[in-house]
């Protein structure tokens, strides 16, 4: 998900581990920390708003310089938001 590259930035100074540190996909800084976070999605159109909403609680990888984020969505929050999508439509 992240691009690794080897680095002489300490390893407390980015996310990576010691000797690699994981750089933005954006703007390639070193400055990527991880967050853990909760998220609350809604399907969309007016047919999801009677659909029950699905949380996820996946770890972020924000870059301090740009902003960029990424996650991973669980295997099973990920069923959840296919078939909810697949039924509103």
């Amino acid at each position: 998900m992240w691009l690794v590259c080897r680095s002489n930035i300490p390893h407390s100074a980015g996310v990576g581990f010691e000797g690699w540190t994981l750089v933005c996909r954006k703007c390639s800084s070193g400055r990527l920390e991880k967050f853990n976070t909760e998220m609350n999605f809604h399907f969309p159109g007016w047919n999801g708003l009677e659909k029950p909403t699905v949380w996820v609680f996946p770890e972020v990888a924000v870059c301090l310089n740009c902003g960029f984020a990424e996650f991973s969505m669980p295997e099973g929050e990920l069923h959840e938001l296919a078939e909810g999508v697949q039924n509103t439509e």
